[in-house]
């Protein structure tokens, strides 16, 4: 999760694990980096979170599995 905070600027990350569903919410994750804007250097406030889901339908993979991530990442 720190490489996509510290190389591509994201402002959430989520580790997303198959299991019975869990929704334990962002929390904010402490640092100093700081991103480069145009004339002007701000900090980075970084949340991150485990995102829990079922990813088998029966014995098969649920291919309907996008639709249970998105509520887990608050979409």
């Amino acid at each position: 999760m720190y490489a996509y905070f510290r190389f591509w600027n994201a402002k959430k990350a989520m580790l997303l694990y198959p299991r019975e569903p869990n929704d334990n919410g962002f929390k904010k994750f402490l640092t100093e980096d700081c991103v480069e804007e145009v004339d002007e250097i701000n900090l980075i406030k970084h949340e991150c979170k485990m995102g829990f889901v079922f990813v088998l339908k029966g014995m098969e993979l649920d291919e309907g599995i996008g639709m249970k991530v998105l509520p887990v990442l608050g979409l």
